[in-house]
């Protein structure tokens, strides 16, 4: 209402995604991206109102810097792909907290990949400023075989395939074709394979 002074209001109650285990195990990532007091992960039982209680991640996870998260389950197996706000509001060249994957909600939770390994992993952004996850604030996926829960999906600004729980990755949507050696721009079609640009659109 018009009345209403305070804009931050619309932005403290985010829930961004959910995940769920044994016995009516329910996480929930509940953060805005630029960072906020509530920030963090909240686990129930049941999902009762009032029955969420924030929670901390055991294992690779920097509690104090949580941001925009999602998750993906296949059987015991969970994958999240998470946001850093501090890296969204220093305006560094990653905002990417890192991909990470657990046997229970509450972990440990191990990192299986981070814009480092992502960037060697045949990405197409490779310039200081922009690496990949710089846009991991809303820029992301993550999605399993359910065939087999080792080989995962996660999309950021690029398309990402691992086939190996997280050990290796490869980019499979680069964001476009520019650095690569099959670049001609001569050709129309740019002379590299055809892909999306993976950027949502």
């Amino acid at each position: 209402p018009a009345s209403d002074s305070d804009v931050t209001k619309p932005y403290d109650n985010i829930v961004n995604d959910v995940a769920f285990g044994p016995g009516g195990q329910i996480l929930a990532n509940v953060a805005w991206r630029s960072g906020a007091a509530y920030n963090g992960f909240y686990l129930s039982t049941g999902g009762a109102p009032g029955s969420f209680v924030k929670t901390p991640l055991a294992g690779q996870v920097d509690n104090a810097d949580v941001g925009n998260a999602e998750f993906a389950t296949s059987g015991d197996r969970h994958y999240m792909i998470l946001e850093r706000p501090s890296g969204l509001v220093d305006g560094s060249n990653s905002a990417l907290a890192g991909i990470f994957t657990a046997t229970a909600l509450t972990g440990p939770w191990t990192r299986v990949a981070d814009t480092e390994k992502l960037r060697l992993s045949g990405s197409a952004l490779q310039t200081p400023d922009y690496k990949p996850g710089v846009q991991a604030w809303y820029n992301n996926f993550v999605e399993i075989d359910p065939a087999d829960p080792r080989h995962v999906f996660v999309g950021i600004e690029e398309v990402y395939e691992t086939e190996d729980g997280g050990a290796t990755w490869k980019t499979i949507g680069p964001y476009w074709n520019f650095p690569f050696p099959c670049y001609d721009a001569t050709k129309p079609d740019g002379g590299c394979p055809a892909t999306t640009h993976p950027d949502q659109h």
